[in-house]
């Protein structure tokens, strides 16, 4: 049965390299992995792109969701690993779908922003730990506490 985590945040936050280590850290444990990229923008397939990158780290299934079909549509994650023919995968990472139901962590990179956190999210991760951020009621974590983070995308993740 897939399980699903998102790893959530603005732009430039550093979502797409902690979905990489992430899935490097997944797969090397046994899991099968696929990632499914959010974005407000058309997918690219070009070396370097955000779902490149994802397959490079060991994704077996990269999906792609542009915002016209979430926003006029809505999505139906379970057919669309159908679809891909991804039905035997371990884990659904998604970058992004900040507003989702899914559990998620919530990347700020390297601001030391007081900001509301989306619904559902279990943890913050950062650059680096600031005075503010360590008072958040949320276990924050930075880059360097992959570990911590994985455990935690293993934990909360949810049957899809």
């Amino acid at each position: 049965m897939t399980r699903i985590f998102a790893i959530s945040g603005y732009s430039g936050s550093g979502k797409t390299t902690l979905v990489e280590r992430i899935v490097r850290t997944l797969v090397s444990r046994g899991h099968r992995v696929a990632t499914l990229k959010s974005s407000a923008h058309a997918m690219g397939d070009e070396r370097g792109s955000d779902t490149w990158r994802h397959r490079k780290a060991g994704a077996t299934y990269t999906l792609f969701l542009d915002q016209s079909k979430t926003a006029s549509t809505g999505v139906d994650l379970a057919e669309m690993l159908t679809e891909a023919g991804a039905t035997d995968v371990d884990l659904l990472i998604i970058e992004g779908m900040k507003n989702s139901p899914f559990p998620k962590v919530w990347c700020m990179g390297g601001s030391d922003s007081s900001e509301e956190l989306p619904p559902n999210t279990k943890g913050v991760v950062m650059w680096e730990k600031t005075t503010s951020q360590k008072e958040r009621s949320l276990p924050v974590y930075t880059t360097d506490d992959l570990e911590l983070i994985v455990e935690t995308v293993l934990r909360e993740a949810v049957s899809l």
